[in-house]
């Protein structure tokens, strides 16, 4: 853990945009319930002491969750659902923290920032044996999929849920 650390804490060197103009992401919401995932990130460099508040955050809730590099900061996705009141206090407690954050949806696709893919896959996963009943099955077998996780550490879920992936624009760069 400490090497993983210590590896990923580092932003990259030089950043140049790919000719890409959308991405995919995942929205909060799902077509099958009411109950949402919390997704967040940081697209600035943070110290290890916020990466720990958040991560101390989806634990003190038992959220199963990835976090990974991307190409400016980090992102945390959850398979598991949560209501809409937990939803309310997970946001609240973490606002500070990226203010900017609109918290709806979470790019999934490593298409921003030429080279990204090699440390999108840079990731940090907890699950807890006993969420399988509160994640959704299709969003535990994207992140085991995409991250390539092996067998013996795969989320695991039992909710069908129909995912709302949408693409949107990239936005600008200045």
């Amino acid at each position: 853990m400490k090497n993983f650390m210590k590896n990923i804490e580092k932003p990259p060197v030089m950043m140049h945009r790919t000719n890409k103009r959308f991405t995919k992401g995942i929205c909060i919401t799902n077509h099958s319930n009411s109950m949402r995932f919390f997704l967040f990130e940081i697209d600035f460099p943070c110290t290890s002491k916020d990466i720990g508040k958040i991560d101390d955050v989806y634990r003190h809730h038992s959220l199963d969750y990835i976090r990974h590099r991307s190409m400016r900061g980090y992102h945390w996705l959850s398979c598991t659902l949560v209501t809409k009141e937990t939803w309310n206090v997970l946001r609240d407690e973490l606002l500070s923290l990226n203010v900017d954050c609109p918290m709806v949806c979470i790019r999934i696709e490593p298409n921003k920032w030429i080279g990204e893919k090699d440390i999108w896959e840079l990731y940090f996963h907890r699950f807890y044996y006993d969420n399988i009943f509160r994640n959704s099955i299709e969003f535990s077998n994207l992140l085991n999929v995409w991250f390539h996780i092996p067998y013996d550490k795969r989320f695991r879920g039992y909710v069908p849920t129909e995912l709302n992936i949408v693409n949107y624009p990239l936005p600008v760069m200045k």
